[in-house]
């Protein structure tokens, strides 16, 4: 773990497309981020997927050359032959539902921890945890700025989603200091958006559609587009110097009534902010009240200040992300105005 360290020397640079000539397994192959890493994995480099089932993302996948395992992750016969052969795994599956411990717990811990165990026994390399950012909705630090080496803290009041992720985080650094699981990489990307993006495009596209209006727009959040963390995520599947670190991946701070509105006029909609102090008191009613209803905290906190920071992915990848909010909106207007293409067959270019 980092435990505070200094970085370790990068040695030679990875490359962000991945090395060619070796397998990466993937998990949650369907999956939006999935779909920005098989985008623009380097010619060379082969890719081996997890899909629940054999459909259209599956054949996608083969059409393109990839590896298709069907199976899920509590499938240990279908984990075996995913990471067969493999060097290095991108865990990027999860359980998302954010009210079910136990749910959630068996497929981001137990599951994980199949895999882990599965990978070992391969002699798998590197494992990549995409965990989240969320794993701080509870933690308050002095300065508001939250680096790799804060701690989260308020574990049990978190959503049963960033709960299990942490959860998930701690149980795999056991298993790999242990010498139980490959050598572990833990990313904790923050709201990642891009075409095909539920989160942070398409259910906001939703919400605005039924009221135009963004409840709790000052807020600050941290954004960084997909094709950017899938960069990164192949930069730490390939770099030695990734091993047993733990990496934010984010890019800009915005609040999140201009990025709602953005997404809003992307999608050929308006989209509007309330004015403080109306804000205010709509950011704390949403707090608080989710607080009451539901038990935990919401995994995008509306009060407080957080930010986070990005400097141990430059120091250990030299990982910068390419794609400004501002060129990543007007991709995004590009794929609504195009009629929502499947967005793993469109890459977006960095921005000068």
């Amino acid at each position: 773990m980092n435990g505070g360290s200094a970085p370790r020397n990068p040695g030679p640079a990875a490359s962000p497309r991945g090395a060619p000539g070796r397998t990466l397994a993937v998990t949650g192959a369907g999956g939006f981020i999935a779909a920005a890493v098989q985008r623009l994995v380097g010619p060379g480099m082969r890719l081996r997927g997890l899909f629940r089932r054999d459909d259209e993302r599956a054949g996608l996948w083969r059409a393109r050359g990839h590896e298709v395992v069907i199976g899920s992750l509590s499938d240990e016969a279908a984990l075996e032959r995913l990471v067969a052969g493999a060097d290095a795994v991108l865990h990027l599956a999860a359980r998302r539902g954010k009210d079910d411990l136990t749910a959630s717990r068996s497929v981001n811990v137990e599951a994980s921890v199949l895999l882990a165990r599965t990978a070992a026994a391969a002699g798998v390399g590197r494992l990549v945890y995409v965990s989240t950012i969320s794993v701080y909705a509870e933690t308050v630090a002095p300065d508001g700025l939250i680096t790799e080496e804060v701690t989260p803290t308020g574990i049990e009041r978190l959503n049963a989603y960033s709960r299990t992720k942490y959860e998930g985080e701690c149980a795999l650094r056991e298993l790999s200091e242990a010498g139980e699981a490959p050598g572990l990489t833990v990313v904790r990307p923050t709201n990642v958006y891009g075409p095909g993006g539920r989160a942070w495009v398409l259910d906001w596209v939703a919400r605005l559609r039924r009221l135009p209006v963004v409840p709790g727009g000052n807020a600050e959040i941290d954004v960084i587009h997909v094709d950017d963390v899938a960069r990164g995520l192949l930069l730490a599947a390939s770099a030695p110097s990734a091993t047993g670190e733990t990496l934010h991946f984010g890019h800009e701070t915005v609040r999140l009534a201009d990025f709602a509105r953005g997404v809003a006029q992307a999608a050929g909609l308006r989209a509007y902010a309330l004015p403080e102090p109306l804000d205010l008191l709509v950011r704390a009613a949403l707090e608080y009240g989710h607080r009451l209803v539901r038990g935990s905290r919401r995994s995008t906190p509306l009060l407080g200040r957080r930010r986070f920071s990005h400097e141990r992915a430059r120091s250990v990848l030299a990982f910068t992300p390419q794609i400004s909010l501002e060129r990543g909106l007007r991709h995004l207007a590009e794929w609504f105005g195009g009629g929502c293409p499947d967005p793993r067959t469109t890459v977006l270019r960095a921005a000068s």
